[in-house]
C-alpha cells in the first residue's frame, strides 16, 4: 500500500504545484481524485492521517514562501512611494537611502529564491525547482536530456526499525556519493530531492548507454562501502535506479510513470 500512497501523493503534488494559488481544499480534491484513479480499493482504507500530514507539510512550506513574497512586495511598494516623493522634492539624501534599501531587498529576494528551491538537508534542489525550472506550466519538459531516478529502498525501514538519524545519514551519504562520482565523470547534472527517499537527476551532456554504464558502476561501487552508526549498526549503502531519455515538450507524468515502472 505504501508504494501506491507515495505514488498518489507525488501525483497530487505534481498537479497542485502548477497552480499560482494553492488552497488546502485543492490538495484534498486532487488527492481524492488520484486515489480513485490509481486504486479504487484504497479509498475505502484508512489512509488519511499520513497523507494529510504530507500534503499539509507541503502546503505550509509553499505558503510560508508566499508570505515572504508578499512581505517583499509590500516593501517594494513602500520604497516606490518614497522614491516618487523624493523625486518630486529633489531630495538626494532620501534617494541615496532608497538605493541602499533596494540593494537589501534584492539580496532578500535572492535568498528567498534559494530557500524556495533548495532542500538544505541534502544540499540538493527540491521538487518545486523541477516544476519551475525543468517543466513548463503544462508540466511539459522545457529541454531534452535524460532523467535519472534514484530510490533509497532502506530509508523507510531504517526509520521504522531504528530512528530518523540513522536513515537520514544513509540518505545523505548515498546522494553525496552519487554526486561526487558524477562530477568525477564530468557529468553535468541537476539533483532534485523528489520525495523523502527518491531523487530525480537531470542530465544533458551524456548518452544513454554511457550513462547507464556509469550509474551501474556507481551502484556496484557504493555496495563495497559500509557505514557504522554510533550504536554499532552496520549499514550497506545501496540504491535502485532507472533512466529515461526525454525530448522537449514531453509530458512529465508519462516520463515519471516509465521511470517508476523501470525500478
Amino acid at each position: 500500500m505504501k508504494n501506491k500512497l507515495k505514488q498518489i501523493t507525488d501525483l497530487t503534488i505534481q498537479e497542485v504545484l502548477g497552480n499560482e494559488i494553492i488552497l488546502p481544499s485543492t490538495y484534498f480534491k486532487i488527492f481524492d481524485k488520484n486515489i480513485k484513479k490509481i486504486d479504487k480499493n484504497l479509498k475505502n482504507e484508512n489512509v488519511s492521517i499520513d497523507n494529510t500530514n504530507i500534503i499539509l507539510e507541503e502546503f505550509n512550506s509553499i505558503n510560508k514562501y508566499m508570505d515572504k513574497t508578499l512581505d517583499n512586495i509590500n516593501k517594494t511598494s513602500q520604497i516606490n512611494n518614497k522614491a516618487i516623493e523624493a523625486i518630486k522634492n529633489n531630495d538626494l539624501n532620501i534617494l541615496n537611502k532608497i538605493t541602499e534599501e533596494m540593494k537589501e531587498l534584492e539580496n532578500e529576494l535572492l535568498l528567498l529564491k534559494d530557500s524556495i528551491y533548495t532542500d538544505s538537508f541534502t544540499n540538493t534542489y527540491n521538487r518545486k525547482y523541477l516544476f519551475k525550472e525543468i517543466l513548463d506550466s503544462r508540466q511539459k519538459t522545457i529541454n531534452e536530456g535524460i532523467f535519472l531516478f534514484l530510490e533509497i529502498p532502506d530509508y523507510e525501514y531504517l526509520k521504522q526499525e531504528h530512528n530518523n538519524i540513522i536513515a537520514d545519514n544513509l540518505l545523505i551519504f548515498i546522494i553525496k556519493f552519487v554526486k561526487d562520482k558524477l562530477e568525477e565523470e564530468q557529468i553535468e547534472y541537476t539533483c532534485i530531492r523528489y520525495y523523502q527517499n527518491t531523487f530525480i537527476i537531470t542530465i544533458q551532456n551524456s548518452k544513454m548507454l554511457l550513462l547507464d554504464n556509469i550509474i551501474s558502476n556507481i551502484n556496484s561501487s557504493i555496495k563495497n562501502s559500509t557505514l557504522k552508526s554510533k550504536s554499532g549498526i552496520i549499514l550497506q549503502p545501496k540504491f535502485k535506479y532507472s533512466l529515461e531519455e526525454y525530448k522537449k515538450n514531453e509530458n512529465f507524468l508519462s516520463i515519471f510513470e516509465n521511470l517508476n515502472n523501470k525500478l
